[in-house]
This record gives structure tokens, C-alpha cells and sequence, in this order.
């Protein structure tokens, strides 16, 4: 004799089947056909952009390198960079691709009495002009100009010291914009003229980190597109 089992389908099973497999998709993770179906997570957060402004005071020139060399320890980019004086210097070597340890070896190379003195080192000049140094106190030029006495404006003139910045920063010879260095740099220096603090990102590299070294009184102002600039009155 046959048995036959039969199941009779009720709408109570039928509601309870439903609400498992809604459950049951809810749980399983949807699958996509290749991984670009899948969304994009956002998870991770940007970082902030990190500016550096490095302020003047020659002896701080050394503090500068070692603030570089933490950060480069510690992994942290800088994107901007501003300096002032001493700190446009370090600033702008930085800002052209040189790295801290670089920075303090060519800073150490230079010959910082000879740079600073208009007339080279003394072992370069004659008899007769080292005896003029003994004569006088002061070595700067005086004349007369349209009638009246011209006195001279400061003790140094720069150019030894814009040359030898020159050559520090020749990589960046053809680069007017500062933004186009590899890491944005400004220079910041005074209208003399005005006295307005001026910001400057164009022009040659060179010219600017001298405009913003020229401390009234011991550097001859500097010249850029018919105004006369000096460090930052700090």
C-alpha cells in the first residue's frame, strides 16, 4: 500500500517564507559584477595644508634648519613657505628643492665675513688700500652730486651677498613665479618709501631674499621695478 505525504501550503507559511528571506537579504552582502560596481568608500580624511612662516634675526638662521629637520623627521610637508631677513633665506633655499642637512652644510660653506664686505677679503687687496683701512674708520664712498654732499645710504652694498645667494639658488634661475618652485615661497619685505610691508612671489629669487636682508642702516636698499625695498620692520 502507497503512502502519500502531503504538505498543505497555508498564507501563515507563506507571510513567515517572506519574512525570512527579506531578513536573509538584509544580512547577505550584495554581489557586484566587477569591483568598479562597487561604491567608493570616503573614509579617509585630507590633510590640512601646512604653511611655514620663518621670521629674520641672523642668529636664528641655525634654529630655521633645525625646526626644518624635526619636520622632516617626523614626516610632516610643508606647502607654503614665507620668510623674513635671515628666515627668507633658509626659506628659500628650502623652497627650492634643498633639503635641512643641505641648507646647514651650504650655509656653514659660506665665508659670511668676505660676502658681507663690498671690497673682498683683505688677503685679496693691495698694499696701499690695506693701509687706507688704518686710516679710516669707516670705508664708504663720498661725493658730491648737483651741488650737495652724497652721503652713503648703508655700510654694505649687497652685491657679494646677492651673488653668493645667486649661486645657491641656480637652479631656479629661470623661474620668475614662486609659485612654480617646488614648494609656493614669499618674501616679505618693506616699501621704504611707503613703509608698507610688501609680499613678494615674482621676479628673480635672488633679488627678493636681498630685498628682504636689507636691514636699514647696514644694507643698501634694494631696487625692484623702480621701488626701493628693505627687510621688515620686525
Amino acid at each position: 500500500m502507497l503512502t502519500r505525504n502531503l504538505y498543505t501550503i497555508t498564507p501563515r507559511a507563506c507571510l513567515l517564507t517572506s519574512l525570512l528571506l527579506v531578513l536573509v537579504a538584509g544580512i547577505v552582502p550584495p554581489v557586484y559584477a566587477s569591483p568598479a560596481d562597487e561604491p567608493e568608500l570616503t573614509t579617509e580624511k585630507k590633510r590640512p595644508r601646512i604653511g611655514l612662516a620663518l621670521s629674520g634675526g641672523g642668529a636664528r638662521g641655525g634654529a630655521h634648519v633645525g625646526i626644518l629637520k624635526i619636520l622632516e623627521q617626523n614626516n610632516i610637508p610643508i606647502d607654503y613657505i614665507a620668510g623674513t631677513s635671515m628666515g627668507s633665506v633658509v626659506g628659500a633655499l628650502y623652497a627650492s628643492g634643498m633639503s635641512a642637512d643641505e641648507i646647514e652644510n651650504a650655509l656653514a660653506e659660506i665665508d659670511w665675513d668676505g660676502v658681507l664686505d663690498d671690497h673682498g677679503p683683505r688677503s685679496d687687496k693691495t698694499y696701499r688700500d690695506k693701509a687706507d683701512e688704518r686710516l679710516y674708520l669707516i670705508d664708504q664712498q663720498i661725493g658730491v652730486k648737483d651741488g650737495s654732499m652724497q652721503l652713503p645710504t648703508a655700510f654694505i652694498q649687497g652685491q657679494r651677498f646677492e651673488l653668493a645667494i645667486r649661486k645657491l639658488v641656480i637652479s631656479t634661475a629661470r623661474i620668475n613665479d614662486f609659485d612654480k618652485l617646488p614648494i609656493p615661497f614669499r618674501a616679505i619685505a618693506t616699501d621704504i618709501t611707503t613703509g608698507e610691508e610688501v609680499i613678494l612671489g615674482k621676479g628673480d629669487l635672488g633679488v627678493a631674499i636681498r630685498a628682504s636682508m636689507a636691514v636699514p642702516g647696514a644694507f643698501e636698499a634694494v631696487d625692484i621695478d623702480g621701488r626701493a625695498y628693505d627687510a621688515e620692520q620686525y
